[in-house]
């Protein structure tokens, strides 16, 4: 027989029962997955940081109740987001001229007081509703609500004017602390809330409460001060846009 007649032979054998195969024994390696990529847990990371970052800054400016406090890159302050104000209004004396109550303002630890005086003279009151214009009033350091009552406060209500005159932060009624110019501006470049700047949230939520009275014209309110009651007058101005001169 020529050998090219010669039956081939075979090289696998049949599996047998309870047998494996050679090729079922020979296991075959994993696929070898690539690492996770650690840009993913790197992005994750910068996050979570960024997010309770902020968290942690919003909390720290922000006195709850009392509205958002921030000084941007300038020096410029503000306060936004000021929640609905909490007064208290007491009758205190009437005369034939001027009615005067008592007013006392929640405002970031204190309560301000001031004397809201509306005259009975309605001359100038907005015709229509019998509301009056109105000032708020700051009194220079050292002087009380009542002295600047008696004063500028009287002046404009015999225009026809009504007031809100107040005590400012660390006097009089109003209460509160402040402090050596040196403390104060390390605790501004340690981030922290001075009492001067507390000063100008006082006369915002005291410009507040002024305008939620019934017997005032909220469009008509201006804010006014001898010395440094003045100052406080022009960074109220300028804080809030509602308060026309």
């Amino acid at each position: 027989m020529d050998e090219t007649d010669q039956p081939t032979k075979k090289e696998d054998k049949d599996v047998q029962p309870g047998e494996q195969s050679a090729v079922a024994v020979v296991e075959s390696s994993p696929a070898i997955k690539p690492p996770k990529k650690s840009w993913f847990w790197a992005v994750f990371g910068i996050v979570v940081v960024v997010v309770f970052g902020g968290v942690y800054v919003f909390l720290m400016v922000q006195t709850p109740g009392e509205g958002t406090y921030t000084v941007v890159w300038d020096g410029t302050v503000s306060y936004t987001n000021r929640p609905v104000v909490r007064f208290e209004r007491v009758a205190n004396y009437s005369d034939e001229n001027v009615t005067v109550d008592k007013l006392f303002v929640e405002s970031k630890g204190v309560r301000v007081a001031g004397l809201l005086a509306i005259p009975k003279n309605t001359a100038i009151a907005t015709e229509g509703t019998g509301k009056l214009p109105a000032f708020l009033v700051m009194p220079g350091a050292g002087t009380s609500k009542e002295g600047e009552h008696n004063g500028l406060g009287r002046d404009l209500n015999e225009l026809g004017f009504a007031t809100l005159t107040i005590d400012l932060r660390g006097s009089g009624e109003t209460g509160g602390e402040l402090l050596p110019v040196t403390t104060e501006v390390q605790l501004f470049k340690d981030g922290k809330e001075v009492p001067t700047h507390q000063s100008f949230y006082d006369v915002l939520r005291a410009f507040d409460a002024l305008a939620a009275q019934p017997d005032i014209d909220k469009s008509r309110i201006a804010v006014i001060g001898e010395s440094l009651g003045g100052r406080y007058a022009i960074i109220a101005g300028g804080m809030e846009p509602r308060i026309t001169g």
